[in-house]
């Protein structure tokens, strides 16, 4: 009999993404932003991240959110996932 084992592995233990990658552009800089919970828990609910859209720019949002600044998209998500690392490293250092 042949057995399959899944692994799943989580560069970011303790972080998990709440909204997708929302960027905005801000005075000629690119802003990424992502909600997330810490360890699953949030300080938003179901109704909220709704109001919010969940994007975390809406003036609505109050959660926790990590952040990336750069001159493109793409270098803005770059940052975003350095802060989601730093984030996610501060639960355990």
């Amino acid at each position: 009999m042949n057995e399959v084992i899944i692994l799943t592995c989580c560069k970011n233990i303790g972080l998990s993404g709440t909204t997708e990658i929302h960027v905005k552009e801000i005075n000629g800089k690119f802003v990424a932003r992502m909600g997330f919970a810490i360890m699953g828990s949030t300080q938003m609910d179901k109704a909220g991240f709704e109001a919010a859209e969940y994007n975390p720019f809406h003036d609505e949002f109050y959660d926790n959110y990590i952040e990336g600044i750069g001159d493109t998209q793409d270098a803005a998500i770059v940052a975003l996932e350095a802060d989601a690392e730093n984030t996610a490293n501060s639960f355990w250092f």
